[in-house]
């Protein structure tokens, strides 16, 4: 995939995240509020859909069925959507193969956001505030914005976590 479909494909992915929350928003009975479990799982198999390509890709999805607000589902969409994008551009390289999980619980007024995949991990010497990428830098300032924080790491492949309160 070149560069500049990539890109595209991360700013296709950004829209339609917004539009699938609006239509889900204005749908509804409760314009403030939706479905995490329904609008993440919709959100996951587009993004995964148009950025795939060839590769044989597996998503294990694990997420809990709480309604959250508007103002969380957007940031929250958009960093699994830079999560997602990150994983089909980089972890996969060289591979035909790969699996993603998303795990979104609720555990005692946190939500705890896990993004794995099982690809080729992070570069050695990896610092998350040295990173010059937009993707990054986003998720890091969302993550914020929900009061929350975010961390990432190699596990057998990559771990991206964010946990706030709700």
């Amino acid at each position: 995939m070149t560069v500049g479909l990539i890109i595209l494909n991360t700013a296709i992915g950004r829209v339609n995240g917004m539009s699938m929350l609006y239509d889900r928003l204005l749908l509804s009975d409760n314009y403030q509020t939706t479905s995490v479990k329904e609008y993440l799982n919709n959100l996951i198999e587009e993004i995964v859909d148009l950025s795939s390509g060839e590769l044989k890709l597996t998503v294990k999805k694990q997420i809990d069925d709480v309604q959250l607000d508007a103002k969380i589902l957007f940031p929250l969409g958009i960093i699994i959507n830079e999560l997602l994008t990150n994983i089909l551009k980089y972890a996969f390289t060289g591979k035909d193969s790969g699996l993603i999980e998303v795990s979104l619980k609720e555990i005692e007024g946190e939500i705890l956001l896990i993004v794995q995949d099982n690809g080729i991990g992070l570069p050695d010497r990896f610092e998350i505030d040295e990173q010059k990428g937009y993707g990054l830098m986003l998720i890091k300032m969302l993550a914020k914005q929900l009061g929350g924080n975010f961390t990432i790491g190699n596990h057998i492949g990559t771990k991206s976590t964010i946990k706030f309160s709700v």
